[in-house]
Protein backbone atom coordinates (compact mmCIF):
# COMPACT_ATOMS: atom_id res chain seq x y z
CA UNK A 1 0.00 0.00 0.00
CA UNK A 2 2.56 2.54 0.52
CA UNK A 3 4.94 1.39 -1.87
CA UNK A 4 2.17 1.03 -4.73
CA UNK A 5 2.29 -0.69 -7.99
CA UNK A 6 5.51 -0.63 -9.34
CA UNK A 7 7.02 -2.60 -5.79
CA UNK A 8 3.82 -4.69 -6.57
CA UNK A 9 5.18 -5.44 -9.97
CA UNK A 10 8.64 -5.82 -9.10
CA UNK A 11 7.95 -8.54 -6.38
CA UNK A 12 5.96 -11.01 -8.19
CA UNK A 13 8.05 -10.44 -10.96
CA UNK A 14 11.40 -11.48 -8.94
CA UNK A 15 10.47 -14.11 -6.96
CA UNK A 16 9.73 -16.46 -10.37
CA UNK A 17 13.09 -15.28 -11.74
CA UNK A 18 15.89 -18.63 -11.02
CA UNK A 19 18.02 -15.68 -10.33
CA UNK A 20 16.46 -14.71 -7.16
CA UNK A 21 17.27 -18.33 -5.67
CA UNK A 22 20.55 -18.55 -6.89
CA UNK A 23 20.94 -15.15 -4.83
CA UNK A 24 19.62 -16.77 -1.96
CA UNK A 25 21.52 -19.86 -2.43
CA UNK A 26 24.70 -18.63 -3.78
CA UNK A 27 24.94 -16.40 -0.67
CA UNK A 28 23.92 -18.54 1.81
CA UNK A 29 26.55 -20.51 0.60
CA UNK A 30 29.20 -18.33 0.56
CA UNK A 31 28.72 -17.75 3.98
CA UNK A 32 29.51 -21.14 4.83
CA UNK A 33 32.73 -21.20 2.88
CA UNK A 34 33.77 -18.55 4.68
CA UNK A 35 33.00 -19.99 8.19
CA UNK A 36 34.87 -23.59 7.10
CA UNK A 37 37.79 -21.75 5.68
CA UNK A 38 38.10 -19.80 8.74
CA UNK A 39 37.67 -22.86 10.57
CA UNK A 40 40.69 -24.82 8.33
CA UNK A 41 42.73 -21.61 9.16
CA UNK A 42 42.33 -21.61 12.59
CA UNK A 43 42.32 -24.90 13.50
CA UNK A 44 43.27 -27.17 10.74
CA UNK A 45 42.71 -30.84 11.04
CA UNK A 46 43.18 -31.08 14.35
CA UNK A 47 40.84 -31.57 17.26
CA UNK A 48 39.82 -29.02 19.35
CA UNK A 49 38.85 -29.89 23.17
CA UNK A 50 38.59 -26.47 24.81
CA UNK A 51 35.70 -24.48 24.73
CA UNK A 52 37.40 -20.99 24.82
CA UNK A 53 38.92 -22.04 21.65
CA UNK A 54 35.67 -22.52 20.20
CA UNK A 55 33.79 -19.62 21.56
CA UNK A 56 36.90 -17.27 20.31
CA UNK A 57 36.81 -18.80 16.96
CA UNK A 58 33.17 -17.47 17.09
CA UNK A 59 33.83 -14.34 17.96
CA UNK A 60 36.85 -13.89 15.02
CA UNK A 61 33.98 -15.14 12.20
CA UNK A 62 31.21 -13.26 13.57
CA UNK A 63 33.05 -9.81 13.34
CA UNK A 64 34.83 -10.76 10.28
CA UNK A 65 31.36 -11.80 8.67
CA UNK A 66 29.33 -8.97 10.27
CA UNK A 67 32.21 -6.08 8.42
CA UNK A 68 31.77 -8.39 4.95
CA UNK A 69 28.22 -8.19 5.53
CA UNK A 70 28.05 -4.39 6.31
CA UNK A 71 29.86 -3.26 3.07
CA UNK A 72 28.11 -5.67 0.61
CA UNK A 73 24.88 -4.50 1.81
CA UNK A 74 25.58 -1.11 1.98
CA UNK A 75 27.13 -1.16 -1.91
CA UNK A 76 24.58 -3.45 -3.08
CA UNK A 77 21.83 -1.13 -2.03
CA UNK A 78 23.36 1.63 -3.63
CA UNK A 79 24.11 -0.34 -7.06
CA UNK A 80 21.02 -1.52 -7.27
CA UNK A 81 18.84 1.87 -6.04
CA UNK A 82 20.81 3.90 -8.46
CA UNK A 83 20.36 1.57 -11.20
CA UNK A 84 16.83 0.67 -10.94
CA UNK A 85 16.34 4.87 -11.93
CA UNK A 86 19.16 5.39 -14.34
CA UNK A 87 17.83 2.63 -16.48
CA UNK A 88 14.54 4.18 -16.20
CA UNK A 89 15.74 7.55 -18.00
CA UNK A 90 17.99 5.77 -20.61
CA UNK A 91 15.28 4.04 -21.62
CA UNK A 92 13.05 7.65 -21.81
CA UNK A 93 10.23 5.49 -20.01
CA UNK A 94 10.56 7.86 -17.02
CA UNK A 95 8.81 10.28 -18.57
CA UNK A 96 5.90 8.18 -19.70
CA UNK A 97 5.47 6.88 -15.64
CA UNK A 98 5.54 10.61 -14.51
CA UNK A 99 2.75 11.03 -17.60
CA UNK A 100 0.37 8.11 -15.59
CA UNK A 101 -1.70 8.86 -12.21
CA UNK A 102 1.14 7.48 -10.15
CA UNK A 103 1.94 9.92 -7.23
CA UNK A 104 5.52 10.99 -6.40
CA UNK A 105 5.72 8.67 -3.29
CA UNK A 106 4.62 5.57 -5.26
CA UNK A 107 7.25 6.60 -8.18
CA UNK A 108 9.73 7.31 -5.27
CA UNK A 109 9.46 4.72 -2.87
CA UNK A 110 7.43 2.36 -4.85
CA UNK A 111 11.07 2.15 -6.85
CA UNK A 112 13.51 1.93 -3.69
CA UNK A 113 11.93 -0.79 -2.51
CA UNK A 114 11.51 -2.24 -5.51
CA UNK A 115 15.65 -2.14 -5.80
CA UNK A 116 15.96 -3.52 -2.09
CA UNK A 117 13.99 -6.92 -2.72
CA UNK A 118 17.22 -8.55 -3.54
CA UNK A 119 19.20 -6.30 -0.23
CA UNK A 120 16.98 -8.09 2.10
CA UNK A 121 16.50 -11.16 0.62
CA UNK A 122 20.50 -11.46 1.19
CA UNK A 123 19.94 -10.32 4.91
CA UNK A 124 16.96 -12.60 5.65
CA UNK A 125 18.64 -15.96 4.50
CA UNK A 126 22.07 -14.96 6.57
CA UNK A 127 19.78 -14.55 9.89
CA UNK A 128 20.29 -18.54 9.86
CA UNK A 129 23.59 -18.96 9.16
CA UNK A 130 24.62 -16.43 12.03
CA UNK A 131 22.15 -17.72 14.28
CA UNK A 132 24.41 -20.98 13.88
CA UNK A 133 27.18 -19.45 15.04
CA UNK A 134 25.71 -19.25 18.61
CA UNK A 135 26.68 -23.10 18.63
CA UNK A 136 30.49 -21.93 19.32
CA UNK A 137 29.61 -19.41 21.59
CA UNK A 138 30.54 -16.00 22.39
CA UNK A 139 27.94 -14.85 20.10
CA UNK A 140 24.57 -14.00 21.95
CA UNK A 141 21.38 -13.70 20.10
CA UNK A 142 21.02 -10.07 20.58
CA UNK A 143 24.06 -9.17 18.75
CA UNK A 144 22.35 -11.10 16.25
CA UNK A 145 19.15 -9.58 15.76
CA UNK A 146 20.79 -6.04 16.21
CA UNK A 147 23.74 -6.46 13.70
CA UNK A 148 20.74 -7.58 10.98
CA UNK A 149 18.69 -4.18 12.26
CA UNK A 150 21.85 -2.12 11.84
CA UNK A 151 22.61 -3.50 8.37
CA UNK A 152 18.73 -3.15 6.85
CA UNK A 153 18.94 0.50 8.21
CA UNK A 154 22.10 1.12 6.27
CA UNK A 155 20.63 -0.48 3.31
CA UNK A 156 17.85 1.95 3.73
CA UNK A 157 19.61 4.92 3.79
CA UNK A 158 22.10 4.29 1.61
CA UNK A 159 19.10 3.07 -0.87
CA UNK A 160 17.51 6.68 -0.14
CA UNK A 161 20.62 8.52 -1.03
CA UNK A 162 21.14 6.98 -4.44
CA UNK A 163 17.30 7.10 -5.34
CA UNK A 164 17.56 10.76 -4.37
CA UNK A 165 20.60 11.02 -7.02
CA UNK A 166 19.01 8.84 -9.91
CA UNK A 167 15.79 11.19 -9.91
CA UNK A 168 18.09 14.64 -9.64
CA UNK A 169 20.81 13.77 -12.26
CA UNK A 170 20.20 12.78 -16.19
CA UNK A 171 23.40 10.37 -16.43
CA UNK A 172 24.10 6.99 -15.38
CA UNK A 173 27.78 7.65 -14.37
CA UNK A 174 26.72 11.03 -12.64
CA UNK A 175 24.46 8.86 -10.46
CA UNK A 176 26.68 6.41 -9.49
CA UNK A 177 29.66 8.50 -9.04
CA UNK A 178 27.74 10.85 -6.72
CA UNK A 179 26.37 8.35 -5.17
CA UNK A 180 29.20 6.53 -4.26
CA UNK A 181 31.13 10.41 -3.45
CA UNK A 182 28.17 11.29 -1.17
CA UNK A 183 28.37 7.99 0.74
CA UNK A 184 31.87 7.58 1.09
CA UNK A 185 31.76 11.22 2.39
CA UNK A 186 29.31 10.76 4.83
CA UNK A 187 31.58 7.85 6.72
CA UNK A 188 34.17 10.09 6.30
CA UNK A 189 32.55 12.88 7.60
CA UNK A 190 30.94 11.52 10.55
CA UNK A 191 34.13 9.44 11.37
CA UNK A 192 36.26 12.76 11.64
CA UNK A 193 33.53 14.01 13.80
CA UNK A 194 33.68 11.14 16.04
CA UNK A 195 37.66 11.17 15.74
CA UNK A 196 38.29 14.75 16.83
CA UNK A 197 35.21 15.60 18.57
CA UNK A 198 35.91 13.34 21.53
CA UNK A 199 33.47 13.04 24.31
CA UNK A 200 31.83 16.85 22.77
CA UNK A 201 28.53 17.28 21.24
CA UNK A 202 30.19 16.45 17.71
CA UNK A 203 31.64 13.49 18.63
CA UNK A 204 28.65 11.88 20.18
CA UNK A 205 26.89 12.73 16.60
CA UNK A 206 29.55 11.54 14.77
CA UNK A 207 29.73 8.10 16.90
CA UNK A 208 25.95 7.96 16.52
CA UNK A 209 25.47 8.24 12.89
CA UNK A 210 28.74 6.26 11.35
CA UNK A 211 27.44 2.82 10.48
CA UNK A 212 30.92 1.24 11.05
CA UNK A 213 31.05 2.43 14.64
CA UNK A 214 27.89 1.29 15.42
CA UNK A 215 28.38 -2.00 14.72
CA UNK A 216 31.99 -1.94 16.44
CA UNK A 217 28.99 -1.38 19.20
CA UNK A 218 26.89 -4.56 18.85
CA UNK A 219 30.57 -6.16 18.39
CA UNK A 220 31.62 -4.22 21.79
CA UNK A 221 30.45 -7.29 24.16
CA UNK A 222 32.72 -9.79 22.02
CA UNK A 223 36.06 -8.05 23.08
CA UNK A 224 35.09 -5.72 26.70
CA UNK A 225 32.22 -8.73 28.34
CA UNK A 226 30.41 -5.83 28.60
CA UNK A 227 26.51 -5.62 28.13
CA UNK A 228 24.94 -5.05 25.06
CA UNK A 229 24.25 -1.16 24.81
CA UNK A 230 20.49 -1.29 23.50
CA UNK A 231 19.70 2.19 24.37
CA UNK A 232 22.99 3.83 21.98
CA UNK A 233 21.96 1.39 19.37
CA UNK A 234 18.41 2.42 19.16
CA UNK A 235 19.21 6.45 19.07
CA UNK A 236 21.52 5.57 15.74
CA UNK A 237 19.11 2.88 14.41
CA UNK A 238 16.35 5.81 15.16
CA UNK A 239 18.50 8.75 13.47
CA UNK A 240 19.95 7.03 10.37
CA UNK A 241 16.09 5.56 10.01
CA UNK A 242 15.19 9.93 10.20
CA UNK A 243 17.85 10.56 7.15
CA UNK A 244 16.59 8.04 5.07
CA UNK A 245 12.89 9.56 5.37
CA UNK A 246 13.49 12.79 4.98
CA UNK A 247 15.86 11.88 1.89
CA UNK A 248 13.07 10.38 0.50
CA UNK A 249 10.05 13.06 1.69
CA UNK A 250 12.85 15.79 -0.65
CA UNK A 251 12.83 13.39 -3.64
CA UNK A 252 9.13 12.83 -3.16
CA UNK A 253 8.69 17.15 -3.45
CA UNK A 254 11.32 17.37 -6.13
CA UNK A 255 10.74 14.48 -8.25
CA UNK A 256 8.59 15.80 -10.72
CA UNK A 257 10.62 19.23 -10.87
CA UNK A 258 13.53 17.58 -11.22
CA UNK A 259 12.20 15.39 -14.42
CA UNK A 260 12.29 15.92 -17.38
CA UNK A 261 15.54 18.15 -16.48
CA UNK A 262 16.37 19.10 -20.07
CA UNK A 263 14.67 20.81 -22.43
CA UNK A 264 15.72 21.86 -25.60
CA UNK A 265 15.34 25.01 -27.23
CA UNK A 266 15.04 25.71 -30.72
CA UNK A 267 15.89 28.94 -32.01
CA UNK A 268 13.03 29.26 -35.37
CA UNK A 269 13.53 32.18 -38.23
CA UNK A 270 10.81 34.35 -39.55
CA UNK A 271 9.87 31.99 -42.43
CA UNK A 272 9.47 28.96 -39.76
CA UNK A 273 12.70 27.69 -40.50
CA UNK A 274 14.94 26.09 -37.30
CA UNK A 275 18.48 26.49 -36.96
CA UNK A 276 21.26 25.38 -34.61
CA UNK A 277 21.53 27.80 -31.74
CA UNK A 278 25.26 26.60 -31.50
CA UNK A 279 28.38 26.73 -33.86
CA UNK A 280 29.71 23.04 -35.30
CA UNK A 281 32.78 22.30 -34.35
CA UNK A 282 35.16 20.07 -36.49
CA UNK A 283 35.26 16.77 -35.71
CA UNK A 284 38.23 14.22 -35.91
CA UNK A 285 38.64 11.37 -38.22
CA UNK A 286 38.01 9.03 -35.21
CA UNK A 287 34.78 10.60 -34.47
CA UNK A 288 33.92 8.33 -31.02
CA UNK A 289 37.05 9.18 -29.21
CA UNK A 290 36.33 12.75 -30.73
CA UNK A 291 32.78 12.35 -28.93
CA UNK A 292 34.32 10.77 -25.45
CA UNK A 293 37.46 13.66 -24.98
CA UNK A 294 36.34 16.83 -26.45
CA UNK A 295 31.93 16.71 -25.69
CA UNK A 296 30.22 16.51 -22.14
CA UNK A 297 29.39 13.15 -23.14
CA UNK A 298 28.72 12.16 -19.34
CA UNK A 299 27.31 15.66 -18.24
CA UNK A 300 28.13 19.05 -17.38
CA UNK A 301 28.58 18.03 -13.51
CA UNK A 302 31.57 15.37 -14.13
CA UNK A 303 34.16 18.38 -12.90
CA UNK A 304 32.15 18.58 -9.85
CA UNK A 305 32.35 14.77 -9.30
CA UNK A 306 36.10 15.58 -10.01
CA UNK A 307 36.76 18.20 -6.84
CA UNK A 308 34.50 16.02 -4.58
CA UNK A 309 37.20 13.47 -5.64
CA UNK A 310 40.21 15.42 -5.47
CA UNK A 311 39.09 16.76 -2.00
CA UNK A 312 39.07 13.37 -0.44
CA UNK A 313 42.58 12.79 -1.92
CA UNK A 314 43.61 15.99 -0.41
CA UNK A 315 41.88 14.46 2.94
CA UNK A 316 44.33 10.74 2.30
CA UNK A 317 47.09 13.29 1.76
CA UNK A 318 46.63 15.08 5.27
CA UNK A 319 46.16 11.47 7.00
CA UNK A 320 48.90 9.77 5.52
CA UNK A 321 50.87 12.25 6.59
CA UNK A 322 49.89 13.33 9.99
CA UNK A 323 49.00 10.04 11.20
CA UNK A 324 51.92 7.87 13.15
CA UNK A 325 52.25 4.19 12.20
CA UNK A 326 50.51 1.57 13.92
CA UNK A 327 52.18 -0.96 15.80
CA UNK A 328 50.88 -4.53 14.66
CA UNK A 329 49.08 -2.97 11.39
CA UNK A 330 48.82 -4.36 7.93
CA UNK A 331 48.83 -1.43 6.54
CA UNK A 332 50.85 2.00 7.64
CA UNK A 333 48.39 5.32 7.02
CA UNK A 334 50.44 5.89 3.72
CA UNK A 335 49.07 2.40 2.38
CA UNK A 336 45.57 2.45 4.28
CA UNK A 337 45.14 5.77 2.16
CA UNK A 338 46.66 4.74 -0.72
CA UNK A 339 44.39 1.25 -0.87
CA UNK A 340 41.06 3.65 -0.14
CA UNK A 341 41.74 6.21 -2.43
CA UNK A 342 42.88 3.69 -5.19
CA UNK A 343 39.82 1.53 -4.79
CA UNK A 344 37.26 4.28 -5.14
CA UNK A 345 39.27 5.52 -8.26
CA UNK A 346 38.93 2.01 -10.09
CA UNK A 347 34.76 1.86 -8.98
CA UNK A 348 35.02 5.07 -10.60
CA UNK A 349 36.49 4.83 -13.57
CA UNK A 350 34.94 1.18 -13.58
CA UNK A 351 31.35 2.69 -13.66
CA UNK A 352 32.53 5.38 -16.57
CA UNK A 353 33.38 2.62 -18.76
CA UNK A 354 30.08 0.08 -18.28
CA UNK A 355 27.89 2.98 -18.34
CA UNK A 356 29.71 4.39 -22.40
CA UNK A 357 28.74 1.23 -23.45
CA UNK A 358 25.11 0.69 -21.18
CA UNK A 359 24.09 4.88 -22.59
CA UNK A 360 25.09 4.18 -26.23
CA UNK A 361 22.37 0.83 -26.22
CA UNK A 362 19.75 2.39 -24.21
CA UNK A 363 20.05 5.44 -26.23
CA UNK A 364 19.46 3.17 -29.65
CA UNK A 365 22.73 4.59 -30.90
CA UNK A 366 24.57 1.68 -31.07
CA UNK A 367 23.61 0.00 -33.61
CA UNK A 368 23.18 3.56 -35.82
CA UNK A 369 27.43 2.88 -34.96
CA UNK A 370 27.41 -0.29 -36.08
CA UNK A 371 25.81 0.43 -39.35
CA UNK A 372 28.11 3.42 -40.49
CA UNK A 373 32.00 2.94 -41.25
CA UNK A 374 33.51 3.03 -37.80
CA UNK A 375 35.11 -0.86 -37.24
CA UNK A 376 34.26 -2.54 -34.36
CA UNK A 377 38.16 -2.26 -32.95
CA UNK A 378 37.94 1.40 -33.33
CA UNK A 379 35.01 1.76 -31.35
CA UNK A 380 36.32 -0.14 -28.41
CA UNK A 381 39.85 1.40 -28.27
CA UNK A 382 38.28 4.45 -28.42
CA UNK A 383 35.98 4.10 -25.42
CA UNK A 384 38.76 3.03 -23.23
CA UNK A 385 41.06 5.59 -24.21
CA UNK A 386 38.43 8.10 -23.62
CA UNK A 387 37.49 6.83 -20.53
CA UNK A 388 41.33 6.32 -19.53
CA UNK A 389 41.11 10.34 -20.66
CA UNK A 390 38.18 11.31 -18.76
CA UNK A 391 39.44 9.40 -15.47
CA UNK A 392 42.92 10.68 -15.35
CA UNK A 393 42.57 13.13 -12.49
CA UNK A 394 41.03 9.76 -10.56
CA UNK A 395 43.99 7.60 -11.18
CA UNK A 396 46.65 9.90 -11.12
CA UNK A 397 45.35 11.05 -7.41
CA UNK A 398 46.64 7.65 -6.12
CA UNK A 399 49.59 7.28 -8.15
CA UNK A 400 50.63 11.27 -6.71
CA UNK A 401 50.19 9.34 -3.36
CA UNK A 402 52.49 7.17 -4.07
CA UNK A 403 55.59 10.12 -5.28
CA UNK A 404 54.69 11.97 -1.91
CA UNK A 405 55.19 9.08 0.14
CA UNK A 406 58.32 8.73 -1.89
CA UNK A 407 59.52 11.86 -1.38
CA UNK A 408 58.70 12.35 2.22
CA UNK A 409 60.87 8.55 2.76
CA UNK A 410 57.61 6.76 3.63
CA UNK A 411 58.36 4.50 0.80
CA UNK A 412 61.35 3.35 -1.05
CA UNK A 413 61.46 3.85 -5.16
CA UNK A 414 61.31 0.29 -5.42
CA UNK A 415 58.42 -0.35 -3.69
CA UNK A 416 56.86 2.68 -5.48
CA UNK A 417 57.83 1.44 -8.91
CA UNK A 418 55.74 -1.81 -8.19
CA UNK A 419 52.83 -0.29 -6.61
CA UNK A 420 52.46 2.05 -9.71
CA UNK A 421 53.07 -0.56 -12.32
CA UNK A 422 50.27 -2.65 -10.56
CA UNK A 423 47.56 0.42 -9.86
CA UNK A 424 48.05 0.58 -13.71
CA UNK A 425 47.43 -2.63 -14.24
CA UNK A 426 44.50 -2.91 -12.26
CA UNK A 427 43.42 0.69 -13.78
CA UNK A 428 43.32 -0.98 -16.99
CA UNK A 429 41.59 -3.89 -15.85
CA UNK A 430 38.81 -2.26 -14.31
CA UNK A 431 38.43 -0.46 -17.68
CA UNK A 432 37.87 -3.23 -19.79
CA UNK A 433 36.01 -5.26 -16.90
CA UNK A 434 33.57 -2.54 -16.98
CA UNK A 435 33.17 -2.45 -21.23
CA UNK A 436 33.48 -6.11 -21.05
CA UNK A 437 30.14 -6.28 -19.12
CA UNK A 438 28.57 -3.12 -21.02
CA UNK A 439 29.47 -5.08 -24.31
CA UNK A 440 27.95 -8.82 -23.25
CA UNK A 441 24.74 -7.99 -21.35
CA UNK A 442 21.69 -6.69 -22.69
CA UNK A 443 20.21 -5.75 -19.54
CA UNK A 444 22.10 -2.18 -18.35
CA UNK A 445 21.19 -3.00 -14.70
CA UNK A 446 22.67 -6.42 -15.17
CA UNK A 447 25.78 -4.84 -16.58
CA UNK A 448 26.23 -2.28 -14.15
CA UNK A 449 25.45 -4.13 -11.39
CA UNK A 450 27.71 -7.15 -12.73
CA UNK A 451 30.60 -4.82 -13.87
CA UNK A 452 30.77 -3.51 -9.99
CA UNK A 453 29.57 -6.50 -8.15
CA UNK A 454 32.60 -8.25 -9.86
CA UNK A 455 35.12 -5.37 -8.88
CA UNK A 456 33.56 -5.57 -5.21
CA UNK A 457 33.42 -8.99 -5.05
CA UNK A 458 37.47 -9.19 -5.67
CA UNK A 459 37.99 -6.34 -2.95
CA UNK A 460 35.76 -7.94 -0.46
CA UNK A 461 37.60 -11.71 -1.36
CA UNK A 462 41.02 -9.78 -0.81
CA UNK A 463 39.83 -8.25 2.23
CA UNK A 464 38.66 -11.12 3.89
CA UNK A 465 41.84 -13.86 3.11
CA UNK A 466 44.42 -10.68 4.21
CA UNK A 467 41.94 -11.26 7.70
CA UNK A 468 42.51 -14.67 7.62
CA UNK A 469 45.99 -14.99 6.41
CA UNK A 470 47.39 -13.07 8.97
CA UNK A 471 44.95 -15.17 12.11
CA UNK A 472 46.18 -18.15 10.28
CA UNK A 473 50.21 -17.07 10.85
CA UNK A 474 51.46 -19.29 7.99
CA UNK A 475 53.53 -19.99 5.34
CA UNK A 476 52.07 -20.40 1.76
CA UNK A 477 52.55 -23.81 1.07
CA UNK A 478 50.06 -24.55 4.36
CA UNK A 479 47.59 -21.86 3.79
CA UNK A 480 46.65 -23.17 0.36
CA UNK A 481 45.10 -26.23 1.61
CA UNK A 482 42.54 -24.17 3.33
CA UNK A 483 42.03 -21.72 1.00
CA UNK A 484 41.13 -23.96 -1.60
CA UNK A 485 37.67 -24.27 -1.47
CA UNK A 486 37.36 -20.47 -1.36
CA UNK A 487 39.64 -20.22 -4.50
CA UNK A 488 37.80 -22.28 -6.24
CA UNK A 489 34.47 -20.98 -5.25
CA UNK A 490 36.15 -17.47 -7.20
CA UNK A 491 37.43 -19.37 -9.92
CA UNK A 492 34.03 -20.58 -10.83
CA UNK A 493 32.09 -17.62 -10.10
CA UNK A 494 34.50 -15.11 -12.22
CA UNK A 495 34.03 -17.81 -15.22
CA UNK A 496 30.42 -17.46 -14.75
CA UNK A 497 30.09 -14.01 -15.06
CA UNK A 498 33.28 -13.00 -17.36
CA UNK A 499 32.09 -16.08 -20.07
CA UNK A 500 28.37 -15.14 -20.17
CA UNK A 501 27.30 -15.02 -23.67
CA UNK A 502 31.00 -15.28 -25.23
CA UNK A 503 33.03 -18.34 -23.75
CA UNK A 504 36.71 -18.16 -24.35
CA UNK A 505 39.13 -20.27 -23.42
CA UNK A 506 41.46 -17.06 -22.41
CA UNK A 507 38.64 -15.61 -20.53
CA UNK A 508 38.82 -19.37 -18.92
CA UNK A 509 42.03 -19.04 -18.12
CA UNK A 510 42.37 -15.95 -16.60
CA UNK A 511 39.48 -16.71 -14.16
CA UNK A 512 41.59 -19.39 -12.95
CA UNK A 513 45.08 -17.40 -12.53
CA UNK A 514 42.93 -14.33 -11.18
CA UNK A 515 42.28 -15.96 -7.78
CA UNK A 516 45.69 -18.09 -7.42
CA UNK A 517 47.50 -15.11 -8.60
CA UNK A 518 46.04 -12.58 -5.83
CA UNK A 519 46.13 -14.76 -3.60
CA UNK A 520 49.96 -15.76 -3.81
CA UNK A 521 50.79 -11.77 -4.17
CA UNK A 522 48.99 -11.48 -0.57
CA UNK A 523 50.98 -14.33 0.65
CA UNK A 524 54.12 -12.34 -0.74
CA UNK A 525 52.84 -8.92 0.75
CA UNK A 526 52.22 -10.38 3.97
CA UNK A 527 55.94 -12.00 4.15
CA UNK A 528 58.02 -9.03 2.56
CA UNK A 529 58.40 -10.34 -1.05
CA UNK A 530 56.99 -6.97 -2.94
CA UNK A 531 58.84 -8.20 -6.45
CA UNK A 532 56.70 -11.30 -6.33
CA UNK A 533 53.55 -9.21 -5.24
CA UNK A 534 54.01 -6.70 -8.32
CA UNK A 535 54.64 -9.48 -10.95
CA UNK A 536 52.09 -11.57 -10.15
CA UNK A 537 49.45 -8.90 -10.20
CA UNK A 538 50.87 -7.35 -13.47
CA UNK A 539 50.76 -11.08 -14.76
CA UNK A 540 47.58 -12.03 -14.04
CA UNK A 541 45.28 -8.83 -13.87
CA UNK A 542 47.23 -7.77 -17.48
CA UNK A 543 46.37 -11.16 -18.84
CA UNK A 544 43.32 -10.72 -18.03
CA UNK A 545 43.11 -7.50 -19.30
CA UNK A 546 44.09 -8.94 -22.75
CA UNK A 547 41.76 -11.73 -22.76
CA UNK A 548 39.17 -9.54 -22.65
CA UNK A 549 40.14 -6.75 -25.28
CA UNK A 550 41.52 -9.36 -27.88
CA UNK A 551 37.69 -10.81 -28.58
CA UNK A 552 36.31 -7.32 -28.04
CA UNK A 553 38.21 -5.87 -31.09
CA UNK A 554 36.88 -8.85 -33.38
CA UNK A 555 34.22 -7.23 -35.72
CA UNK A 556 32.02 -10.26 -36.26
CA UNK A 557 31.87 -11.44 -32.67
CA UNK A 558 30.56 -7.89 -31.62
CA UNK A 559 28.64 -7.31 -34.24
CA UNK A 560 26.32 -10.77 -33.96
CA UNK A 561 26.23 -10.48 -29.82
CA UNK A 562 24.89 -6.81 -30.99
CA UNK A 563 22.11 -8.29 -32.95
CA UNK A 564 21.15 -10.68 -30.60
CA UNK A 565 20.10 -8.52 -27.76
Amino acid sequence: MLAGPLFSRELLTTSRSWKHYALRSGYLLLLFVLIYTAGQVVFGFQQVRLTGDVARFGQFVFGLLAITQLVLVGTLSLLFASSIVSTEKDRRTLILLLMTDLSSRELVVGKMFASLIGLVTVVAVSAPAFALLRLFGGVTLGQIVWFEIVCLTVGLLVAAWATLVAYWRDKTFQTLSIATLGAIGFVAVTAAMSFFGGDSVVGSIGRTLNPFVVLRRVLAPLQTGQGLDTTGLLVSVGCLLAIAAGLLAYTCAKVRIWNPNRVVHVRRDEDGATTPTAKPRAIWNKPVIWREMRTRAYGGRVYVIKAVFLLLAAAAFVYALSTPPASGSLLDPLGVAFVLLGLLSLVLANAQAVTSVTTERDGQTLELLLATEVPVSEFILSKLAGTLWNAKELLLAPIALIVFGYAQDLITGENAVFVVASFLTLALFAVMLGLHFGMNYAQSRQAIAGSLGTLLFLSLGIFVCMLLIVEGRSSFALQFAPFLVFILGGAIALWTVLTHRQPSPALTVASAVLPFGTFYALTGYLFGDTLAVGLFVVLAYGFAFVAMLVPALSDKDFAMEAIRQ
